[in-house]
């Protein structure tokens, strides 16, 4: 039987565009019911890096991210 989680990473596997990822974000996030999804697009060399992500790992406290400009 495959589970969702299996669906959803085959799906994934076939993305080819951001809007696929977005609208697999959506999925994923509706799935188990969270309230907000985000993901990262890098180039080849992996070195797009969001500002935003970046100081949030450099972090021990969770981010407010309604806080943010």
């Amino acid at each position: 039987m495959i589970t969702k989680l299996e669906t959803f990473l085959e799906r994934l596997d076939t993305a080819n565009t951001t809007d696929d990822l977005s609208g697999l974000a959506g999925i994923l996030r509706d799935t188990y019911d969270v309230k907000h999804m985000s993901y990262l697009v890098a180039n080849l060399n992996g070195m797009l890096v969001d500002p935003v992500v970046r100081g949030a790992l450099q972090r021990f406290n969770p981010l407010d991210w309604k806080r943010l400009d």
